[in-house]
């Protein structure tokens, strides 16, 4: 057998099985797919929540450290997984194809986010003259790279490196690694104090760390070396050679470096360098150069202090941007501590490449209180010529000149020609013009400010007919106005909440999008010019130019910035929504593009998959009740959990004082309306219900006319009515939740002939589109869709649609015209329910 035949073989077997099981067990079945979809509510929310702190931190440009990215990547992950497995559950072997789309999107991110852990292991430590060049993760960038230049023969102190790998031991010799990832995953670097909080903890675990006996053996094997070359006493520089470090980023700096330090101090001084990865301002560079703390291990350079007559920098290239090649040499007297720390100003000379290669430096202008000589001057700059042509770039080099006029170098590295960009917050501050504010109050679920004229989301009006360039006003922010969101300069909304799919793609497109703007509908006037600052949560009269001209209004990400481009990247597999049309043929597994289409996918897939509870009736189902309602309505009710009073549990037959399903009792509020009547029903023979209940619950398809009832929680409501010839569903559920809140309802059949079963699904779509609902047609067959909405809102939702259900369940028999329907709309939305007669 073929794998395609034995995958289809193994999908037949599991219907059959899942079919089997619906007979024996129904009750089980429909309990187990209901606590599935609850627990997939439950994930749901917690994906979007994930979703958005991701969102935000890259749209509003708040630079955390990837430790925090990658444990809210890894919620958001097991969320998304958790969806996918509860949609399994509720409709297994059905959307099997959504586990691979998911792996793979999770794989890509989760390579992005894949850290090297830290090294461990020998060697510990090792002479500068030993270092292997090709191995710089190990030693760092300054020993690494001032090893190359000894190797050159350029002259450089005594010394060792202590390795990365030595580090990593330190951390896990004292179990540090999960206090560190700890303090990380709470560092905000937008809050100065909160920095200094984690910094002053992370520093202090580091400086009381025991140096694991293996690594102490090697360090004083390499310290005794150095001592016994030393000519008298010798006192250490113990200096910083981190990995990264004196690369493309830096760190100038950022890390501490310790001089003149008694060799019996060296442990405690190797515990302050290796402790100073988490200073301040080391913690605040890396997280915006977009590296995690397990990317810049620290090793530590160890060497013989130099006696310094003088010392300084020297420039291989001008730092200004401009085209010449002059060589700059900087100097102090004494250590050159007082030039990298700013406390002295340096004496300059500068140099052309050319004086270096001729050696003529007759002509060198040398300030007098300069504190080398010429020929000092050309032995700098030659070096630096020679170290620039080693590593391919422009060099900065430190150098110190002891009291014998013996010169010698003590670090190279890249030379950063470009200033440093640095995120700052957006500070922008608003003369006062007079304007009138029309609305305050709102919450910002989208940065920045635009204006437009006022085009209000009304019941009746579509949103094809937005006007481009306008600000939408909307009562709920819902996932249905993604796809014209590019026709908007802002949207405000009188729900909604920033964790919301429109949320997401308002920050995605740059959109100004505020939610909870209370009486946003009543107080923003149609067509009105406005300007919304989101930044403020106000909406203000007319176009306030000095607001639209601010970098507010106009906020470019800094998409050069290391972190920044980490971001896009991982949001580019999370973010975007691309099946945000549920009717839509597109609406499939296959087109699922990032973690957003799969949340959207198995929310509405789930929600579905409950409303077609109809389509496999199931009847005889062991504890169902009877309703006794005074409609001629039969209808049998499954408590799936808490739908029904605890004094109901022993009832046969039950009333709805009986129920506390919050939108069952919202539906039967209104189809039991003083306003609609329903005169005769059919005889429901119950007796005959009874006899097939106790045979066992196996039903004839034929039994059509049991095809009424409700599934039914707290919250939970699954009705399936049966009205004459045509058939109802509503599926729906209330939460404390706006994003969980929907309604589904379907509207199919009737006795009459085809074209006015045409008329009343007409009549329908446009009643339900005046009540907020998003419809799709397709013939006599109506389904329509509230998502997203208050609980009071649904409430009032689930009231109308049962007064519409009493109201145009014959109406197929009499409507003969078009005509009728304009008026027949605008008298049901004026309150009368009573359509029995052709002229009302």
């Amino acid at each position: 057998m073929t794998d395609k035949a034995g995958g289809g073989m193994g999908r037949l077997a599991d219907i059959l099985k899942r079919t089997a099981r619906e007979i024996v067990a129904p009750r089980a079945v429909l309990k187990e797919k209901y606590s599935a979809f609850m627990e997939l509510l439950a994930s749901d929310r917690l994906a979007h929540a994930k979703m958005a702190r991701l969102e935000e931190v890259y749209h509003r440009q708040t630079a955390i450290d990837l430790k925090q990215i990658e444990h809210d990547y890894g919620r958001l992950a097991d969320s998304v997984a958790g969806m996918v497995a509860a949609l399994a559950r509720i409709a297994p072997a059905k959307y099997r194809d959504l586990e691979q789309y998911f792996g793979r999107l999770d794989g890509y991110i989760r390579y992005f986010l894949q850290f090297p852990p830290f090294r461990t292991g020998p060697p510990y430590a090792a002479a500068l003259a030993d270092i292997d060049a090709r191995k710089g993760t190990l030693w760092g960038g300054k020993a690494t790279n001032l090893a190359i230049a000894a190797s050159m023969g350029l002259p450089v102190p005594a010394g060792f490196a202590i390795s990365t790998s030595a580090m990593g031991s330190l951390l896990e010799y004292n179990n540090l690694l999960p206090l560190i990832d700890n303090q990380l995953m709470q560092l905000d670097t937008g809050d100065a104090a909160a920095v200094k909080a984690v910094s002053d903890k992370l520093v202090a675990l580091l400086k009381k760390a025991r140096i694991p006996l293996e690594v102490e053996k090697e360090i004083a094997a390499n310290l005794e070396k150095i001592q016994n070359e030393a000519d008298g006493d010798l006192l250490l520089a113990v200096r910083s050679s981190a990995m990264g470090e004196d690369g493309k980023v830096s760190f100038a700096g950022q890390y501490r470096s310790l001089l003149g330090v008694p060799p019996d101090k060296l442990w405690q001084a190797y515990l302050e360098v290796v402790a100073s990865r988490y200073s301040p301002e080391a913690l605040v560079y890396r997280i915006n150069q977009g590296l995690a703390d397990s990317e810049t291990p620290m090793a530590v350079l160890v060497m013989a202090m130099v006696d310094a007559k003088a010392a300084g920098v020297v420039y291989s290239a001008d730092v200004s941007g401009n085209a010449s090649r002059r060589i700059s040499i900087f100097a102090v007297p004494g250590l050159g501590t007082k030039l990298v720390d700013g406390s002295m100003k340096p004496e300059t000379v500068t140099l052309h490449p050319n004086q270096v290669k001729s050696g003529n430096a007759r002509d060198l202008r040398i300030p007098e209180n300069f504190p080398i000589d010429r020929q000092a001057c050309l032995q700098l700059a030659n070096w630096a010529l020679v170290l620039q042509e080693k590593f391919g770039c422009a060099q900065d080099l430190e150098w110190a000149y002891d009291h014998t006029g013996r010169l010698y170098l003590l670090q190279t590295r890249s030379l950063q020609q470009e200033k440093m960009k640095v995120l700052q917050a957006r500070e922008c501050v608003f003369e006062q013009e007079g304007r009138t504010v029309l609305l305050e109050g709102g919450i910002a679920a989208s940065l920045g400010i635009a204006a437009g004229p006022v085009f209000k989301m009304v019941p009746g009006r579509s949103i094809a007919n937005v006007p481009l360039d306008s600000v939408m006003v909307v009562d709920d922010a819902a996932p249905r106005f993604v796809a014209h969101i590019h026709r908007l300069n802002a949207i405000v909304a009188e729900k909604g909440s920033q964790a919301g799919h429109l949320a997401s793609v308002a920050r995605e497109f740059g959109i100004p999008l505020l939610v909870q703007a209370e009486r946003a509908l009543e107080l923003l006037e149609d067509g009105k010019i406005v300007t919304v600052n989101a930044d403020l949560g106000k909406v203000f009269d007319g176009k306030v130019e000095s607001m639209l001209k601010s970098p507010c209004a106009k906020w470019k990400l800094e998409k050069d910035n290391p972190f920044m481009r980490r971001m896009a990247f991982i949001l580019e597999f999370i973010s975007p929504l691309r099946l945000d049309e549920p009717f839509s043929d597109s609406f499939r597994v296959e087109k699922c593009r990032s973690l957003h289409d799969i949340i959207r996918f198995s929310h509405q897939k789930a929600v579905e998959e409950l409303f077609r509870q109809h389509q496999r009736r199931i009847f005889g189902i062991p504890g169902s009740k009877k309703l006794k309602v005074p409609i001629p309505l039969q209808i049998l009710v499954v408590d799936l959990d808490s739908g029904l009073k605890p004094g109901a549990a022993g009832k046969r037959e039950i009333s709805l004082a009986d129920v506390v399903s919050k939108p069952m009792l919202s539906l039967f509020r209104g189809l039991l309306h003083p306003g609609i009547k329903w005169g005769y029903g059919i005889h429901f023979d119950w007796a005959s219900h009874d006899q097939i209940v106790m045979s066992g619950g196996l039903v004839s398809a034929k039994a059509a006319m049991f095809a009424s009832y409700a599934l039914v929680d707290r919250n939970y409501a699954n009705l399936n009515f049966k009205f004459g010839y045509h058939f109802v569903v509503v599926d729906t559920f209330f939460s404390s939740s706006e994003a969980e809140n929907y309604v589904f309802f379907r509207f199919a059949g009737g006795g009459a002939e085809l074209d006015s079963r045409l008329l009343r699904a007409d009549l329908l779509e446009r009643i339900l589109v005046g009540l907020g609902f998003d419809v799709k047609r397709i013939g006599d067959v109506v389904d329509a869709r509230l998502e997203t909405v208050k609980a009071s809102v649904l409430e009032r939702s689930l009231d109308y649609l049962g007064r519409l259900l009493g109201a145009t369940r014959l109406m197929d028999m009499y409507l003969k015209k078009t005509d009728d329907l304009d008026a027949l709309v605008a008298d049901f939305m004026n309150g009368r329910y009573d359509f029995s007669s052709a002229d009302g």
